[in-house]
């Protein structure tokens, strides 16, 4: 059962696959400079590109700017597919862009008035397009030999019509999926625990699963000290269309003491398209020092539509890494105002014990449309930690509130070409990728007793928030979604040793009540 699931591209027997996510067999086409091969053990990334006369979607493509679709991508091969009467007009006006270059030849042309294609390719270019209109524009084959679909070519705020440059988004993305593969195939060597197994979640706006997972013993359990997870969230059938339409926070939480309340992990959804990610947690593991069976719970709105689910945690050790120990919860979020920061008491730590400390959480911003400066979805709001008074870190996500703050990221995992608004920056996340958990370390050289503050501002100032007076009725007021903690590291054999056999004053986290 190990090793199942890979970026949601399960181990099918599909050698002849005609639909998303099926292997797709061998194959060779007739193409301008001879014939172009494909084989199934190939890691190659393949876009196949189809101009259908008269369709606009395919048109305006065809029609955007070329250089677009190639300047910020390694040389992959593209095919280009063009029927009717200006069938060669238009495939020449694309190969006159790369005569003479190193590009000229990883691109291939096919006109269908004399060329005979495969019947699967085909297949994939007469049924696909009936199903769902984005797919008028081609397909791709990812490096594991898997057919893929493109998503909306057209970036809202940036282009009204299909563009190339999209295509090349759709590129980038397959390369970081790569990358992804690879570090997949690392993990073999690392302990597994299977979280999710093709679970299927709906149940509406409110749609939450509980779940137990078996992990090590905890004398394993304590020999690691770096934690990552893997979550993909596939559509039913793999296909785009069946996912949900909208982005929304999906979280997963861990159980204890029956409250489902201890943040592990945060992602955004994608807009009508499938999502994976492989995020680094190792603050987390503080809250895994014993071992046995763990309760999960997992919040995913899904519409009227569903998720298949495959999560899973990997476990590994770096002997020159401290492993996290402990954990205290701290500050949380709220709404964005001028009471934010009054409510974030102080927290006084007493007697420092562990050889190092992080403050560590998860956060993103939300509400939109109600105030003059859109907060805090669109605003690039900054959070300040303190330790006896000294600045500790800052938090900022300048891609806030740009237009193409998550449009550039993704050959860093966001998923690309949705059917919303995904291209705009939002603070500290973007729809169809993982939220980052942050980390601010704690340098106490002294181990004296640590006060600890912590205050969030937009534009150097606490947030006063100006009523739009064209606000969005649909919109709602700004938000911080944060949870932290106080992390506590040590080597997990001193620390036994030091919890076993010495006398020591009891470390303690409080919180104070003036500011």
């Amino acid at each position: 059962m190990r090793k199942k699931y890979l970026l949601g591209l399960m181990l099918l027997s599909f050698f002849n696959g005609v639909k998303p996510f099926e292997k797709i067999e061998s194959f060779e086409l007739q193409v301008d400079q001879g014939v172009f091969s494909y084989t199934q053990d190939s890691d190659e990334i393949i876009a196949f590109l189809e101009l259908t006369e008269g369709d606009a979607y395919t048109e305006n493509l065809w029609s955007s700017n070329f250089q677009e679709l190639i300047d910020e991508i390694p040389k992959t091969n593209i095919v280009f597919i063009a029927s009717g009467e200006s069938a060669d007009q238009r495939l020449n006006e694309i190969k006159e862009n790369v005569i003479g270059t190193d590009w000229e030849k990883y691109l291939h042309f096919i006109n269908k008035n004399n060329t005979v294609l495969p019947d699967n390719i085909e297949l994939i270019l007469s049924e696909w397009e009936k199903e769902w209109s984005a797919d008028k524009a081609g397909f791709l084959i990812d490096s594991n030999g898997h057919l893929r679909q493109f998503g909306l070519l057209r970036p809202p705020g940036k282009s009204p019509t299909p563009i190339f440059d999209a295509v090349e988004k759709e590129i980038q993305y397959l390369y970081w999926e790569k990358e992804l593969t690879k570090k997949m195939k690392l993990n073999d060597k690392k302990e597994e625990v299977v979280m999710l197994d093709g679970f299927e979640l709906s149940g509406g706006w409110g749609a939450n699963a509980e779940f137990e997972v078996e992990f090590p013993k905890t004398q394993k359990l304590l020999s690691f000290n770096e934690m990552e997870i893997y979550f993909e969230m596939n559509c039913p059938d793999n296909n785009d269309k069946n996912c949900y339409e909208w982005d929304m926070i999906a979280n997963l939480h861990l159980c204890e003491e029956n409250k489902c309340d201890i943040l592990m992990s945060r992602w955004i959804t994608t807009y009508h398209r499938r999502g994976v990610w492989l995020t680094d947690i190792t603050p987390f593991l503080a809250f895994f020092k014993e071992g046995g069976v763990k309760k999960f719970k997992i919040n995913v709105p899904t519409g009227n539509s569903s998720y298949i689910m495959n999560m899973r945690i990997y476990l590994s050790k770096n002997d020159s890494k401290l492993r996290p120990m402990n954990a205290h919860r701290m500050w949380t979020g709220g709404s964005f105002n001028l009471e934010y920061n009054p409510s974030k008491k102080p927290y006084l730590l007493e007697n420092p014990q562990f050889e190092k400390y992080t403050i560590n959480g998860i956060m993103s911003g939300h509400g939109w449309g109600r105030d003059v400066a859109n907060c805090a979805e669109f605003s690039n709001h900054t959070h300040h930690f303190s330790i006896n008074g000294e600045i500790l870190g800052e938090l900022k996500d300048p891609k806030a509130g740009t237009g193409e703050g998550c449009y550039q990221l993704a050959n860093e995992g966001v998923v690309p070409n949705q059917f919303g608004t995904w291209p705009y920056g939002r603070a500290y996340w973007c729809p169809g990728w993982d939220v980052l958990p942050f980390s601010i370390e704690i340098k106490n050289p002294n181990r004296g007793n640590m006060l600890m503050t912590y205050e969030a501002l937009y534009e150097g100032k606490p947030y006063d928030p100006q009523e739009n007076p064209n606000s969005n009725e649909s919109g709602f007021n700004a938000d911080i979604n944060m949870q932290s903690w106080l992390v506590s590291w040590e080597n997990p054999y001193r620390y036994m040793l030091r919890k076993n056999f010495f006398s020591q004053k009891e470390e303690r986290l409080k919180i104070l009540e003036g500011k």
